[in-house]
């Protein structure tokens, strides 16, 4: 995995809907291409939430992209920098910094992320700007497809209620999963690929 890296979703507490309760994405819903996202209550500190999505590529090149610096810089908005401290099969330790509105400074953190090769990716925060960081990625192949889900919790440093976190989730989730689809050639059709891809809110350099 030498010259990737993973980029997991950071935030800019700001806008979109409160997010409703519905742990288990119903598979009739993700065969039609919805990204459903959901409350997690696996993580009692800050705001947590599951991103759901079915897609349609194998495994391999859906982590792949995923942990793609290139890939990154399309389906994570504001991404200024990042850099890999530590790599090997089974661990890396990245530093990344993602710009915020203003006034918000940009988000610069060091996360250490443990490697199970097309099952799991599990990140935890080691330094920065943030109380706490802890996000999961899970890989499900199924006759349908792979199923992703993507669990995440974020404390902010400083006080800001745990909605207004949610809300972001419920906002920018279902962009992100399914810009990565997209970029993986995962949406299963010419017209979901055409979808997905209008969803991707970063930027080529």
């Amino acid at each position: 995995m030498k010259g990737r890296i993973i980029i997991l979703l950071m935030l800019t507490l700001s806008g979109g809907l409160p997010v409703q309760g519905d742990e288990q994405a119903p598979m009739a819903r993700l065969l039609s291409g919805e990204i459903i996202v959901s409350n997690s209550d696996e993580y009692p500190e800050g705001g947590a939430a599951r991103a759901s999505a079915l897609m349609h590529a194998p495994t391999e090149r859906i982590w792949n992209t995923l942990i793609s610096c290139e890939h990154a810089r399309v389906y994570v908005p504001k991404m200024q920098h990042c850099k890999v401290l530590e790599l090997d099969e089974a661990h890396g330790k990245i530093n990344h910094v993602i710009g915020q509105p203003w006034p918000l400074p940009a988000l610069d953190i060091v996360f250490d992320a443990r490697f199970r090769p097309f099952r799991s990716i599990e990140s935890r925060l080691v330094a920065g700007n943030l109380s706490d960081f802890h996000a999961t990625w899970h890989f499900q192949e199924m006759p349908q497809g792979v199923r992703v889900d993507y669990v995440v919790n974020i404390e902010p440093a400083f006080p800001i209620p745990r909605f207004l976190v949610r809300r972001y989730f419920r906002k920018q989730l279902p962009d992100m999963l399914a810009c990565l689809r997209a970029l993986s050639q995962a949406s299963g059709s010419t017209g979901q690929q055409q979808k997905d891809r209008a969803r991707c809110r970063g930027e080529v350099h």
